[in-house]
Parts: C-alpha cells; sequence; structure tokens
C-alpha cells in the first residue's frame, strides 16, 4: 500500500534537509513519538540506525538504512526489528513559502484498495504531522550528527573577543521584561534572551553555541536552562555550561535599573 503526504515547511531547503540528517535532537524534540536514534553505520550517502521507539516498561527497536540522493532525495528503508519492510521515499525541493516536503509511505502486506488506504491514511498523518508539530515548535532542528552527507560538520560558535570596554543601552522596560519567564529581544544586533526569575532578570545570548538552538524555548529547571535541540544545559544566573553537547559557557550580560527602564552592558 502507498501513502502520500505533502507539507511545505516555513524553513529553507538547506535546513529541513539537514534536519533528516540530525539524529542528535530525536531523544529532546521527539521522545514520546520517535524515541531516540543511535548511529550504526556511516557510509556517506548510504546511513544506517537503530531507532528506540519510546516506552514506558519495553522498548521497541528498528534498524532503518538511509540512503540520500543528492540534492534532495531521501529513501529510508526499514530491514530489521520493529516495522520490517516499511520503506519512506521523501523528496524535498524549494517553494516560494520555504521547503515542500513529499512523502511516499510503502506499507507492506496491505493490498492497495482505495477503502482500506482511506482508512488506514488518517492515522498514518495524524502520526507524520505530530512529528512535525513537535519540530516547529522549537524552530526545526539542524546541524547534529551524523550531517548530511559531504557537508563539513558544524563549528561551535566562538565567544566573541571582548575588552572591559562596552557601553551600556536601553533593553527595554522593566515591566515588559517580567510579563514572561523568558523574552528575546535584539540590542545592537545581538539577539539576547532575558530570564526572570521573581525580582532577578538574567540576561545571556540567546543562541546555544553548539547548533542555534532557541534558548528562549528550553526547559527551565533549578536555575538551569536546557537547549531544546540537543540538550546541552547551561545555568541561567552565569552562562556557564553544565552538560550536553557543548565546549563554551553562554555571554552572560550584566543589567542595571535605571528608572523603571533595564539597561544591559554590551562589551566592546
Amino acid at each position: 500500500m502507498k501513502i502520500q503526504y505533502e507539507k511545505i515547511i516555513p524553513y529553507p531547503f538547506d535546513v529541513v534537509l539537514s534536519q533528516y540528517f540530525d539524529y542528535e535532537h530525536i531523544a529532546y524534540v521527539h521522545p514520546d513519538s520517535l524515541g531516540e536514534y543511535r548511529l550504526v553505520e556511516n557510509n556517506g550517502d548510504v546511513i544506517v540506525y537503530d531507532q528506540i521507539w519510546p516506552g514506558r516498561f519495553w522498548r521497541r527497536r528498528s534498524r532503518v538504512r538511509q540512503t540520500f540522493y543528492p540534492p534532495g532525495e531521501i529513501e529510508f528503508e526499514f530491514i530489521a526489528g520493529q516495522h520490517k519492510g516499511v520503506r519512506v521515499y521523501t523528496r524535498l525541493s524549494h517553494h516560494s513559502e520555504g521547503t515542500l516536503v513529499d512523502e511516499t509511505y510503502f506499507l507492506p502486506g496491505l493490498p492497495d484498495w482505495p477503502w482500506l488506504r482511506d482508512w488506514i491514511r488518517p492515522s498514518v498523518m495524524r502520526s507524520v504531522e505530530r512529528i512535525w508539530e513537535e519540530d516547529l515548535r522549537v524552530e526545526v532542528c539542524y546541524q547534529g550528527w551524523p550531517g548530511v552527507p559531504g557537508s563539513a560538520p558544524p563549528a561551535e560558535t566562538p565567544a566573541p573577543l571582548a575588552d572591559e570596554s562596552g557601553r551600556w543601552v536601553v533593553l527595554a522596560e522593566e515591566d515588559s521584561l517580567r510579563s514572561s519567564p523568558a523574552s528575546v529581544h535584539v540590542v545592537s544586533e545581538t539577539e539576547i534572551v532575558v530570564f526572570s526569575f521573581g525580582e532577578k532578570l538574567f540576561a545571556l545570548e540567546a543562541r546555544c553555541p553548539h547548533a542555534g538552538g532557541p534558548l528562549a524555548l528550553g526547559a527551565v529547571n533549578e536555575g538551569a536552562v536546557t537547549c531544546p535541540w540537543h540538550g546541552a544545559c547551561f545555568e541561567i544566573a552565569s552562562g556557564r555550561r553544565e552538560s550536553g553537547p557543548v565546549r563554551r559557557d553562554l555571554i552572560a550580560y550584566p543589567l542595571r535599573r535605571v528608572n523603571g527602564t533595564v539597561e544591559i552592558f554590551l562589551p566592546g
């Protein structure tokens, strides 16, 4: 049986393509839908991974072969374990609104009768839509391992050099900063995230140095924020890295209150 699926994703072609090769984000973005991926073989255009499905007491496993046909076609074959025999053929193409995702799901052992396809298709579509909703909720992850074949591994964003010089710049009204636990601001072309805890405000660089994940969308727990893409964790008060795939601390920016507004110090 064949089931067709199409969706326009409002992100550039290269970003959407990269997400199909970002196994690192699966456990953080799709823990209850896809589970996690574990790389088995990486032979360039052909990659094999184990998919460990979510489960409370017993987790099913699939072995999947992913084949890339540049520039934008990908085939997934379930070669062992759960869903053995299923194939998914994906074609990505540029679209005026972003990227068109055109997928065909091949379900073995089922006759391609129209009435049966109409009965099964809604369930398949709900599962696929749920995964895209989870991805779009965090701005679509990209640049995780193993990466698009032939592409260079992402370089972690270095911390900008700064001396003791700099300037204080108006950030926002204090009340507006306290209206949200996390808010993003662009000040002098610098993207800042401000976290609000009671009487305290903390300002950090807004993107994770690892691959650019939006920290404002990350989970906050016990004074730390976890990147929603790949799980890097940082102390909010200082920007200090605590765990995860990241090699440097976040930049933390001093704040001060001035007549109901909050100013931020941007190093020179």
